[in-house]
């Protein structure tokens, strides 16, 4: 599974830098942002490097430090009218 999240975030990070993915943000929307928050704006050449060293046990410490009952939110929305 973690192959094919890998695979589908590397398709959908480059068609975003295209500007084919979320309508108007693209390279240039990235850059700035890793500028303003990273201080790093040549983050950009290395994300998919970073990417492909995430390991199966990083996703599984992330999801016991983060999946928790304290962490959780529950919405029970009823549409108006409904009994």
């Amino acid at each position: 599974e973690l192959k094919q999240a890998k695979v589908n975030f590397r398709s959908s990070f480059l068609e975003n830098l295209e500007g084919g993915g979320i309508p108007g943000f693209g390279r240039s929307d990235l850059l700035a942002a890793l500028a303003l928050y990273d201080d790093d704006p040549n983050r950009i050449n290395t994300i998919l490097a970073d990417l492909d060293k995430v390991t199966t046990n990083d996703v599984q410490q992330a999801a016991k430090k983060y999946l928790v009952p304290a962490n959780r939110t529950s919405i029970d929305r009823r549409p108006e009218g409904a009994k």
